[in-house]
């Protein structure tokens, strides 16, 4: 599989974001927003107070628990413009995660890679399309793609350990992002694109991760620098441009979503010691 190499330039953003952060429920652990769409509508995932991992939908500022009957957590991974979302959920009977859809009429289908002990969706886009991966019970990662009813599987990286590949976002272009793990156990992020791999490695960083991208070629994820800081970013891929992107206080945040009005949404903590929050950022307030 061709590659290419990007290695982000470090120059700081001029633009300043507003950023709301709030909780899935009063006294949650940690609330986690894994997706928003053009119309500014999130999916996540909260711990409540017992430690029971709940998902929730956040629309027009008001969020709500959904969660899979039964399952031994739920989820939400990603919701389109057309408000399908899709996510996880665990079996209480096997500990297995299974893929669910979520439709806007509040039907729930499970889909799962064939022969998989584990399906771990990630993103799916306004055609339909699903990026994911699965394993097989063994802590591998194995890429796949979910096009109209059919599963194909994704080659690894040229750089990546075997089956150590996990895609999470994909575009409306069909452009996959996403994490591999090298031989020494590495993290970098990748972008691929009709077929080639590019390689994404913040500066100075001991860990990249690319979680989405959206149709105007603006990636986000999170980088871990050598003092350990956890720290979001968004690359502008076609200008090779940088910058950090960091919560109120500074303090450890990732960046997981990120829509084409160039809204971000993630996970932060607003105070030392204190939960992680999701919040939702506002570019150009």
């Amino acid at each position: 599989m061709p590659k290419t190499a990007l290695v982000a330039s470090v120059k700081l953003p001029t633009r300043s974001y507003r950023f709301e952060v709030f909780d899935g429920v009063l006294g949650a652990l940690a609330t986690t927003v894994n997706s928003i769409n053009d119309f500014g509508d999130t999916v996540g995932n909260y711990f409540d107070a017992q430690g029971n991992l709940h998902g929730f939908v956040r629309h027009a500022g008001v969020i709500k628990t959904v969660d899979v009957p039964g399952a031994l957590g739920t989820d939400w991974r990603s919701v389109n413009d057309f408000g399908v979302i899709i996510g996880g959920f665990g079996d209480v009977a096997t500990d297995d995660v299974h893929g669910i859809k979520l439709t806007p009429d509040g039907k729930m289908a499970e889909f799962d890679f064939p022969g998989a002990t584990d399906t771990f969706p990630g993103q799916n886009n306004n055609r339909g399309e699903i990026a994911g991966y699965y394993d097989l019970g063994d802590f591998t990662g194995t890429g796949f793609l979910l096009r109209g009813g059919k599963y194909t599987v994704l080659n690894d990286p040229p750089d990546a350990e075997p089956m150590q590949n996990y895609p999470t976002g994909i575009n409306d272009f069909g452009v996959i992002v996403g994490q591999f793990l090298d031989p020494n156990f590495n993290s970098h992020g990748f972008i691929l694109r009709d077929g080639v791999y590019t390689t994404v490695d913040v500066p100075a960083a001991v860990f990249t991760y690319v979680s989405q991208l959206n149709d105007l070629g603006q990636a986000v994820g999170v980088y871990i620098s050598a003092d350990d800081s956890v720290v979001g970013f968004v690359l502008e891929t076609r200008k090779n441009l940088f910058s950090s992107v960091l919560c109120p206080g500074g303090l450890h945040t990732e960046t997981n979503a990120i829509n084409n009005r160039g809204q971000l949404a993630g996970t932060c903590r607003t105070v030392a010691g204190g939960p992680r929050r999701g919040f939702v950022a506002t570019p150009g307030e």
